[in-house]
């Protein structure tokens, strides 16, 4: 006689390996259509980008300020310049950007993350709401480092004094954050594990009960 237990269908798990494959196959899907050089998307994203950073650090109070202009359509690699004085000396620095590398890839990862993961549509659209404010402000912590780092240099717009010790500490700190390739994926990694993930979530991979 056969036991009711055999008799129960199997049931593959949440996060198997079907699901892990799937997965990976549609972020990729995803990651490559939002990073394809689509007309007007990049323009879009820098003029976005240098509205907000001018909104979050133009005004360092009364001893800087700092512009973000866009550059001439000729520049292949930069599309935008970041003018840092400081008030005090009259004296000015200026430092070329790429937006694209600088926030676009952290947040078109994000996006493909969540989008691609096999949970319900309706958490999908929650994770990434939250997920695109906090990889926004990941952006803005990325752009106000290198600021920092720049008004701590020994440049002669500098606004702040760092004793020996500590300039290279914070170079390190901000190589790490601005120019490390795992920089671009990291954060938006980590997001991602945040805002979609839950504790039954990790359970059903862990495969606890």
């Amino acid at each position: 006689m056969t036991r009711d237990k055999d008799r129960e269908p199997r049931t593959e798990p949440a996060f198997g390996p079907r699901q892990v494959a799937g997965f990976l196959v549609r972020c990729l899907v995803i990651y490559s259509l939002l990073v394809v050089p689509w007309p007007g998307v990049k323009d879009a994203y820098a003029a976005y980008l240098r509205a907000g950073g001018n909104l979050l650090f133009g005004s360092w109070g009364s001893r800087g300020k700092i512009e973000l202009r866009a550059l001439p359509p000729g520049e292949t690699e930069w599309d935008t310049l970041s003018v840092l004085t400081n008030l005090e000396r009259k004296k000015s620095g200026e430092a070329k950007h790429n937006t694209w590398d600088l926030g676009y890839v952290p947040t078109a990862a994000l996006v493909a993350l969540v989008l691609a993961t096999p949970v319900p549509w309706a958490r999908r659209i929650r994770a990434l709401i939250w997920g695109l404010l906090l990889v926004n402000a990941f952006v803005a912590f990325r752009m106000g480092l290198g600021f920092l780092g720049d008004f701590c240099s020994n440049q002669p717009f500098a606004l702040y004094v760092v004793r020996p010790f500590w300039r290279p500490v914070l170079r390190q700190v901000v190589d790490v954050f601005l120019f490390a390739p795992a920089a671009y994926f990291a954060g938006p990694a980590c997001i991602w594990l945040l805002v979609t993930f839950r504790r039954s979530d990790w359970n059903a991979i862990f495969g606890k009960a």
